[in-house]
C-alpha cells in the first residue's frame, strides 16, 4: 500500500472503513494487530482491504514504544494510516 501515489474518495472512505472494522473485530476477540503500519496494509485484486503481520513488534514511527502491541497502539497506528492516505486523495 505504501506505492500508492493516489486514490479516489470512494477507495479511501471504504479502505480506512474496512481497515477500522477488520481492528474492530480483533479487539472484540481479544487480539491484537500488534504492527499496524502502512507496509502492514495489502490491497487484494478485488480492492479490498488485506492486513497482514500479526507475529508481534512495532515499526518505530508507527505505534509509539509505550503503546506497542496494544489495543491503543493497533488505534495509534491506524491514525497514522489515515493520515497517510488521505494525503493521497488532496494531492489529486
Amino acid at each position: 500500500m505504501s506505492n500508492i501515489e493516489s486514490l479516489s474518495g470512494d477507495q479511501y472512505a471504504r479502505w480506512i472503513a474496512e481497515i477500522r472494522d477488520t481492528i474492530m473485530y480483533l479487539h472484540f476477540n481479544e487480539l491484537v494487530w500488534g504492527d499496524a503500519k502502512l507496509g502492514n496494509v495489502l490491497i487484494h485484486e478485488d480492492d479490498r482491504v488485506v492486513l497482514i503481520d500479526f507475529g508481534g513488534g512495532h515499526t518505530m514511527g508507527w505505534v509509539d514504544d509505550v503503546n506497542s502491541e496494544t489495543v491503543e497502539g493497533d488505534w495509534q497506528g491506524y491514525q497514522r494510516i489515515v493520515q497517510y492516505l488521505k494525503v493521497k486523495v488532496e494531492s489529486q
